[in-house]
């Protein structure tokens, strides 16, 4: 019998439905979302992660709920956060047809997948025939709308602020007048479909800041979608540039800003100002794992913040590591005290040392060393907000990489910053630059 000494029952909202789900109050919530799509039957769990009820953000994949302040008592979203399958819609599946009309009846009403006017009341009209079924002239008339539209219920808002309510009902009409006779499950189907076909489909938007041709600064939306990031205008969700993901080379993360490096794309970096630049890397890295799974290249793996990790010679995956504090130097190391994921997939205390000599990673109670690499064996690292990866080249199978604040405390430790200064993949950004294989970027430096 499984001990529940360690685990929650979770409440978990799934469309307008909120199930309970037993889950080890240890796992990290990548692991969690796995659990539950696993008991709810959800295909293509990895595209899933959780919420809070207010849907604002999402939660950290790489740390366990109680340390992201998540009780017993709270109730998540389990929402669709990465749109990279496309396949067909399955009529015969009630639940998977309604988690996909819910959630992009979801994107489309608060504006999250922008759309032309055109296709906005074409897909509100779809939304009537699902809740209402054939039109009615007697019920149907002017006026009718009006709650639902100056609600937000039907198209997002800035096209009613743009177009008005008396044109956008008018049109609504017109379309739905046109569905007559669809049953309810062809409605949502088509509305599916309709949704998916969109450039804008599966985007997530982020308002930031750039400098216009002038120097000066203006606000603009950066969108993130499974095949490419998107500049778009904020008032009229006009796209004004579009990036192809595989252009993508590189990009860096910091507290106030994100630098994207398209290559040859672009004449030089483009970097924009914004608070939400881990949320924003964790969503890319997100996306080119799933590129790399698809490509089956199955020892690729994210590590759920901005660094894309591959297994070199096999397919075994490597804990996630989660530094809590430095603890200073003793003889000439200084040491990091980490969590990391032990053979079980349990989280254990290991010390992290770096000194002259190498990388030791030491028992913290017998203090004895557990593993020793040479600071000649480090081919290049790579330090973020929240990761610090090792490459130890052919010594190691895996990346090592570390989920911590203290990236740039471990890149400044002096042996560690004299040595490999010159081994950043991003020489002119920052020691935040991070490194990844893809494309051109998978050679050797």
């Amino acid at each position: 019998m499984e001990s529940v000494k360690n685990h929650r029952a979770l409440k978990v909202k799934l469309v307008d439905v909120v199930n309970t789900v037993l889950v080890d109050d240890s796992l990290l919530v990548w692991e969690v979302v796995d659990t539950i799509g696993e008991k709810l039957h959800i295909k293509n769990v990895e595209e899933y992660s959780l919420a809070p009820a207010d849907g604002s953000s999402w939660l950290h994949p790489d740390l366990p709920l109680v340390e992201q302040g998540i009780n017993e008592k709270d109730t998540l979203l389990l929402k669709k956060k990465f749109f990279f399958t496309d396949q067909s819609v399955d009529r015969s599946d009630p639940i998977q047809l309604q988690l996909l009309f819910s959630e992009c009846r979801d994107s489309i009403v608060t504006g999250q997948t922008p759309c032309q006017y055109v296709e906005a009341t074409s897909l509100a009209s779809l939304l009537l025939q699902v809740e209402k079924g054939n039109y009615s002239a007697q019920r149907d008339t002017k006026g009718c709308l009006r709650e639902k539209i100056q609600t937000s219920k039907l198209v997002a808002l800035h096209l009613i602020k743009q177009y008005g309510f008396e044109k956008l009902e008018k049109d609504i009409l017109l379309e739905y007048k046109k569905h007559s006779g669809m049953n309810e499950i062809h409605a949502k189907v088509c509305f599916v479909k309709l949704c998916r076909s969109l450039k804008t489909y599966g985007i997530t938007l982020f308002e930031v800041q750039q400098k216009d041709k002038g120097q000066k600064m203006e606000t603009i939306l950066i969108g993130v979608s499974r095949e490419a990031i998107i500049r778009m205008d904020p008032r009229t969700k006009e796209i004004v540039k579009t990036n192809q993901l595989t252009e993508l080379k590189r990009w860096s993360a910091s507290p106030k800003s994100f630098t994207f490096d398209f290559g040859d794309s672009e004449s030089g970096y483009y970097t924009v100002t914004t608070t939400q630049a881990e949320a924003l890397s964790v969503l890319i890295s997100g996306y080119i794992m799933m590129v790399f799974k698809r490509r089956g290249h199955v020892g690729m793996e994210s590590d759920g913040t901005n660094t894309i990790r591959a297994n070199k010679k096999n397919a075994r995956a490597i804990g996630f590591i989660r530094c809590s504090k430095t603890i200073g130097r003793t003889d000439g190391v200084t040491f990091f005290e980490v969590l990391q994921k032990g053979k079980n997939w349990k989280q254990e205390t290991i010390l992290i040392g770096i000194s002259s000599d190498g990388i030791i990673r030491m028992d913290p109670k017998t203090k004895t060393i557990v593993k020793n690499n040479r600071l000649t064996e480090v081919k290049r690292w790579a330090a973020s907000p929240t990761t610090f990866t090792f490459d130890f080249g052919e010594y190691e199978d895996d990346y090592y990489t570390v989920v911590t604040k203290e990236g740039e405390a471990i890149s400044q430790v002096p042996f560690f910053s004299s040595s490999f200064s010159s081994l950043l993949l991003l020489p002119n950004l920052s020691s935040k630059a991070h490194f990844r294989l893809h494309g051109r970027d998978a050679e050797e430096t």
